[in-house]
């Protein structure tokens, strides 16, 4: 398992590189930007954050699609403050 850090996930905020965490859990969303429902500023609006509050919603489908995208999990937890 690869551990990342908040602040490494923060550096990865363009359409180029777009990761995103949700649960503690790191997602790689660069490949995904183009084909989310919603279009592709839903996600690159949120792009190196912690996304938890608003993955929430999303459909069983579209959880389970999203574990073809984890790359690793929160190193430190304990500063993520909301879910």
């Amino acid at each position: 398992m690869t551990f990342y850090t908040l602040e490494e996930v923060g550096q990865h905020n363009t359409k180029d590189s777009c990761w995103v965490v949700v649960n503690n859990t790191v997602y790689d969303a660069t490949n995904f930007i183009q084909h989310h429902p919603g279009g592709k500023f839903a996600i690159l609006s949120k792009a190196g954050m912690e996304v938890s509050k608003q993955f929430k919603w999303h459909s069983n489908h579209a959880k389970q699609l999203w574990k073809l995208y984890k790359i690793g999990e929160i190193s430190n937890p304990t500063k993520i403050c909301c879910y």
